[in-house]
């Protein structure tokens, strides 16, 4: 058969055959063929043209997304038997555990493109219905690891990171740990996500004063010069089958505790790190709802880390409120920028927690604890460090970040006198997101007010920003019956209406 370039890009292997050819060889539509040129085959999802009159007979119609074959070339098409992980993916779904070799499988044919979107969801949605064991947990992580770049440090480097499960608004305490620990002279290539479900990711944030995009080789120059970084993963092809499933994971909005481990492993694995630091955060608007919830995690993490031969300390945190005041990649930048230069309005629920956390990470390692990192911090040296790591990815902290807030503004006032008992992680997330975050960096949500502040009525609770007039409209239509704040004053008064 001949190829025939079609000008559309469909994100995944889609082949276009006329029906007469496709019945000869015996398939229909999303049934797989196997595509064989000269020196490459590939794998792809039939499609047909139903009235004949673009793919002829004797044509082949793919799309822009494969790379492989030229048009016009002469290729050999076979009818391909469903991959051998379907058959995994459906014994995941009845609940059953699955084996080292069938979960790897899983791994390979989804890294190759050889499962449809609706198997990956499938496999997505079997884990977090049924969960995963440890032993299924540690054989997806390995397989993640092994599909992928992996990255070598000389032996006589200390090699160290953190990561939080997130689910917590701002929680950026990535931007004052890498600085803090690259100061002491331990080496911190940190790798992080983009914005899941969140209003932000630490590479978002990162965004906002330099790039964040870098090859390995890149990378390793950074590191060298500076001892840190602050990077995308999903630049990498580190745990490139992560990334895949993020995608998928992303549109669900799901985030299956199993998966969730082997991905956070995975790239601390890949990336060379040796200590890391696990920040699990836990309350009754976070991922993790209780504390016996966050226990049985950190057992996991610990056990996980240990096949992988990582040592694993897990902190696990106050997730019941969002952590600093700026929601949204500018509005926190600015909250990490108070914090490394000390200044008198920095979020003080912010720098602790990563003082904390850069403390339990030295102590790891026997390199100091939270008042060593709380010197380095003060002294101006972390702020310094910052800039350095920056200034090597390319970037500058020397930005007016005020004026890249969004232009639209709207305070949102409590209409009660009280106190604020909660906020509502989850609404304050969907908030931020209406109103353009992460795509729109100058968008989000500046608190005023955190749990057991006083409130007068009239006084502002918080402030949205968005760079469109009608996000800001699309967001006051959401808080009228999603309000994200609970104030207790005589009684207890949620708000309904703004």
């Amino acid at each position: 058969m001949r190829i025939k370039k079609i000008p559309i890009y469909a994100g995944l292997n889609i082949a276009v055959l006329n029906p007469n050819d496709a019945k000869k060889l015996g398939v229909y539509i999303s049934d797989r063929i196997k595509i064989k040129g000269k020196n490459k085959e590939i794998v792809a999802v039939v499609d047909f043209d139903l009235t004949g009159s673009i793919i002829k007979e004797g044509e082949i119609g793919i799309f822009y997304d494969i790379k492989e074959f030229s048009e016009g070339e002469e290729v050999e098409v076979y009818p391909e038997p469903l991959p051998e992980s379907v058959r995994y993916i459906r014994k995941k779904l009845r609940g059953l555990e699955l084996t080292e070799y069938e979960i790897k499988k899983i791994v390979e044919d989804i890294y190759y493109d050889k499962l449809l979107p609706i198997e990956v969801a499938s496999y997505i949605t079997a884990v977090t219905a049924y969960g995963m064991s440890i032993n299924e947990i540690i054989a997806l992580t390995k397989a993640m690891v092994s599909i992928g770049k992996t990255v070598e440090w000389p032996k006589d480097w200390i090699v160290v990171d953190k990561h939080s499960i997130g689910g917590i608004p701002n929680n950026r305490t990535t931007p004052i740990i890498v600085p803090i620990v690259a100061s002491l002279g331990l080496k911190i290539p940190k790798t992080s996500s983009r914005a899941i479900t969140s209003p932000a990711g630490t590479a978002d944030v990162i965004e906002v004063l330099a790039p964040v995009e870098f090859t390995i080789e890149e990378i390793k120059e950074i590191v060298a010069k500076t001892n840190g970084c602050m990077v995308w993963g999903g630049a990498l092809d580190i745990s490139p089958v992560d990334d895949k499933l993020i995608q998928v994971e992303k549109s669900l909005s799901l985030d299956p505790e199993g998966q969730v481990i082997a991905s956070v492993l995975s790239k601390k694995k890949a990336i060379g790190s040796r200590y890391v630091i696990i920040d699990i955060p836990y309350g009754e608007y976070a991922k993790v709802k209780t504390l016996e919830k966050a226990e049985e995690m950190a057992f996991k993490f610990k056990k996980v880390g240990e096949a992988l031969g990582l040592k694993i300390k897990v902190v696990i945190t106050d997730g019941s409120q969002p952590i600093g005041n700026g929601i949204g990649p500018v509005l926190e930048m600015i909250d990490v920028l108070k914090i490394l230069k000390n200044e008198k309005d920095a979020p003080k629920d912010l720098k602790e927690k990563a003082l904390e956390l850069a403390g339990e990470l030295l102590k790891l390692v026997g390199k100091g604890d939270y008042y060593t990192a709380k010197k380095v911090l003060e002294s101006g040296k972390a702020f310094e460090k910052f800039k350095e790591i920056i200034e090597a990815q390319g970037g500058t902290v020397e930005k007016d970040l005020e004026s890249m807030l969004g232009q639209y503004t709207y305070d949102v006032k409590s209409p009660v006198e009280g106190y604020v008992e909660k906020i509502i992680n989850t609404r304050i997330s969907q908030l931020a997101r209406l109103l353009g975050c992460p795509k729109y960096k100058g968008s989000g949500i500046l608190l005023f007010k955190k749990v057991g502040d006083k409130v007068k009525k009239g006084e502002t609770l918080f402030r949205i920003y968005s760079e469109s007039e009608a996000k800001i409209d699309i967001a006051l239509k959401y808080l009228g019956e999603n309000f994200p704040y609970v104030i207790k004053g005589k009684k207890e008064f949620i708000i309904k209406e703004i």
